[in-house]
């Protein structure tokens, strides 16, 4: 990444910095410079000059990431919480978000099938059978095909859609 051409706040130069520095030590860095160069970007929509990192322009850029997860938001705001840490060993005075008001992780939602009905036969149908493990074609995955490439049950679609 380009970083002295690309961030233009006014935080600018502390973030190349920052970003030089993680690199120096071996670290990638690509994706958490993407986000600061995003949060770069936002502080240079806010007005010109450019505001400094505030407890309130931290909070509207925030506001921007409703559409990702929790999970996701709570990353990127550690990622510039980081930052803001190493900003402070320069600039005493400079605001750090605080981690305790950060969104809690959610766990990863997994997929469900909208097929309960037949899934509910499928368990009925696997109760009957005795799975054979020492067979050699047998593996854990083994009744899941069976399942998603058999013919459908009770006249459902099968796994495929």
């Amino acid at each position: 990444m380009r970083t002295t051409d690309s961030f233009k706040s006014s935080v600018a130069s502390a973030m190349v910095q920052y970003i030089s520095l993680k690199q120096a030590l071996g670290r990638s860095f690509e994706s958490q410079s993407i986000i600061l160069l995003k949060l770069d970007q936002f502080l240079c929509k806010l007005g010109t000059p450019s505001p400094d990192l505030t407890e309130e322009t931290f909070r509207l850029w925030c506001q921007t990431m409703k559409s990702v997860s929790s999970t996701v938001r709570l990353a990127r705001m550690h990622i510039v919480r980081n930052f803001c840490l190493y900003r402070r060993r320069t600039v005493p005075a400079c605001f750090v978000p605080d981690s305790t008001q950060f969104p809690k992780a959610q766990p990863r939602v997994n997929p469900t099938s909208s097929r309960i009905p037949r899934s509910r036969a499928f368990s009925a149908i696997a109760t009957v059978f005795t799975i054979r493990f020492d067979l050699p074609y047998e593996d854990p995955q083994h009744a899941w095909r069976l399942f998603c490439y058999t013919p459908p049950v009770f006249g459902e679609e099968s796994c495929n859609g």
